[in-house]
């Protein structure tokens, strides 16, 4: 009788889960892998967004943010708010040892032609989402606390990384569209193409004369 060698068997069982690995099978059920649960209500919840990413009339989306400045010695705490028109920035700074030092409270209105860039990333280990934009305004890069590079980053919280998706995607969905109508202001509504000269009138086309039968 044939002894299998003490390795072979565990050879084979790595073989074989790098085998299910690849095919993204299940170990050991030889069905489809089951996808997360997050990850499935995570498209459902976008599904609209994507759709439809512009926003009602009368509508406002609001973020919670929180940011550092002065190199980690100061927080931002604040939020975001977008009509569609103009992003709203309410922000307060204080320390980050105790809190005690407080600035006043600012609001800080950014309009959409100076925006030029919007991203989202999630983070270390998906845990610290953000949300980014780039300006083309110094005077208001100035204002922002921790603006660096002509770049804005502001945090938000885990449990609020679906309203920045859907955040991000109705700023820039309204950005595209009022670069747009910018861009297309100054083109003429109508544009008519040149009229064709006329054709000469084709000459009278005479029938041949018919030939006499032959006798």
């Amino acid at each position: 009788m044939h002894m299998a060698h003490p390795g072979q068997f565990g050879c084979e069982m790595r073989m074989y889960r790098v085998r299910c690995r690849r095919r993204r099978w299940v170990r050991g059920t030889g069905g489809p892998a089951r996808q997360p649960v997050f990850a499935y209500a995570r498209r459902i919840a976008l599904m609209p967004i994507a759709m439809n990413p512009n926003l009602p009339m009368g509508s406002l989306l609001r973020l919670p943010i929180h940011a550092e400045t002065h190199a980690g010695f100061g927080e931002v705490g604040g939020m975001l708010s977008f009509d569609g028109q103009d992003l709203l920035v309410e922000f307060q700074t204080r320390d980050s040892l105790l809190g005690l030092l407080k600035g006043r409270p600012q609001t800080l209105r950014v309009p959409l032609h100076t925006i030029d860039d919007v991203r989202t990333g999630r983070g270390w280990f998906w845990l610290l989402p953000w949300f980014e934009i780039a300006l083309n305004d110094f005077k208001l890069l100035t204002e922002l606390p921790g603006a660096e590079a002509g770049r804005w980053r502001a945090r938000v919280r885990f449990n609020d990384r679906l309203a920045l998706q859907r955040f991000a995607s109705a700023v820039s969905f309204a950005r595209a569209q009022a670069l747009h109508v910018r861009l297309t202001a100054d083109l003429p509504r109508e544009v008519t193409a040149p009229a064709l000269p006329e054709l000469p009138p084709a000459p009278p086309i005479n029938p041949p004369p018919r030939q006499r039968a032959s006798e």
